[in-house]
């Protein structure tokens, strides 16, 4: 994948390109869309929690299918309550920071 960032457009807002070139399409994992529900089907109270959980699910996904997050090109979010977004973006950054 090859980050789309034209200087001839706003830079982007936070840690994002506007857009991403697939330079060699093989496989494509779609993903549905995954809540904060653990394995055991609990869903945990807090937003942090949650949206760990969130990610650890589309993770799972990901190595099932042969890949990891350096494979993720797009992540869709609704969130209900915008006070959860601080946790919401803590849990979505560290996605990066693992395997």
């Amino acid at each position: 994948m090859r980050p789309l960032i034209p200087s001839t457009i706003a830079a982007p807002l936070a840690r994002y390109a506007h857009g991403v070139l697939l330079l060699s399409v093989d496989r494509i994992i779609r993903t549905s869309g995954q809540l904060g529900l653990a394995p055991d089907g609990t869903v945990p109270e807090s937003m942090d929690e949650q949206a760990a959980v969130c990610f650890a699910n589309i993770r799972a996904i990901l190595a099932e299918g042969g890949m990891g997050v350096k494979d993720i090109c797009h992540i869709s979010a609704w969130l209900t309550d915008r006070n959860d977004l601080p946790a919401y973006m803590a849990a979505r950054v560290s996605i990066g920071t693992q395997n």
